[in-house]
């Protein structure tokens, strides 16, 4: 009776154990179908400063002050992975429905992922796409997979991840350098599943002299659900705001802009 007691014992310590930590990694798999559904609504509100005679004068001509732009985008995509050959196997990425900016409704990448490696893509069908188009496609593409593609790290409830994503962005020739750091809360472990909440911050930095006098910041909340047994997050939910400041001789701008994206997957074996 004490051996079976100490069984049950050892038994509810281990599952108590292993349910408070977890191995984090985002990858893909083979032999499975990941349905993503992205959303996105931003708001753009623009606060025009300057002399009173500057301001009168964009009043007279109609414009806002503020000027307040919004947009709203849903976009479905079916990643497709198939069999595992030689630690390598394939990915496909098809579009279905499409969203703001590019008519990517129907276009398929295809590529490969390497056990261990980012995917690879190395080919797109898209008959109503030109060639610029599809360029411009897959660099959105790989740098969505990348923002969420993070290092692999031993985690326990109650300690943070942190992820730094720099990047180079170049804008009307502009170089401006974008600091971009994540950190990742575990809350729990539920039913195979872990839940964090993100906090992120960002700013933007150039050294161009009339960009550098420009201030942009930023931060985010967020939360996120993540499949233990298949390496995935299954819902990234982030509210950002970014504050940028921009000014010449005679005026200033101060934009604030509100975005929320959520992408939510549902993980299907072949």
């Amino acid at each position: 009776m004490k051996k079976a007691l100490l069984l049950l014992i050892l038994v509810y310590t281990l599952q108590t154990y292993s349910q408070n930590e977890l191995t984090f990694k985002i990858e893909y798999k083979p032999e499975l179908i990941y349905n993503q559904t992205s959303e996105v609504s931003s708001k753009k509100t623009t606060t025009y400063l300057g002399p009173e005679e500057y301001l009168e004068k964009r009043k007279k001509e109609g414009k806002d002050n503020p000027k307040i732009k919004s947009s709203n985008s849903i976009v479905k995509t079916v990643h497709k992975t198939g069999k595992l050959n030689n630690d390598i196997f394939t990915l496909s990425v098809k579009y279905e429905g499409s969203g703001q900016g590019i008519p990517k409704d129907g276009a398929t990448i295809y590529g490969d992922v390497k056990k261990g490696a980012q995917p690879r893509f190395f080919s797109i069908n898209a008959s109503n796409l030109d060639d610029k188009a599809k360029i411009e496609l897959l660099k959105r593409l790989k740098m969505q997979i990348s923002y969420l593609l993070f290092s692999e790290h031993k985690v326990k409830v109650g300690e943070t991840i942190i992820e730094e994503k720099p990047e180079e962005i170049i804008e009307n020739q502009y170089k401006f350098d974008l600091k971009n750091t994540f950190k990742f809360t575990l809350k729990k472990i539920i039913d195979n599943k872990a839940f964090f909440d993100i906090n992120q911050t960002f700013s933007f930095t150039s050294s161009h002299p009339e960009m550098a006098k420009n201030k942009t910041t930023g931060n985010g909340i967020g939360t996120m659900i993540y499949d233990i047994e298949n390496n995935f997050i299954l819902l990234y939910e982030i509210k950002t705001e970014t504050q940028m400041e921009t000014s010449d001789e005679n005026s200033s701008e101060r934009v604030l802009m509100e975005d929320f994206q959520r992408i939510s997957c549902e993980i299907v074996k072949i």
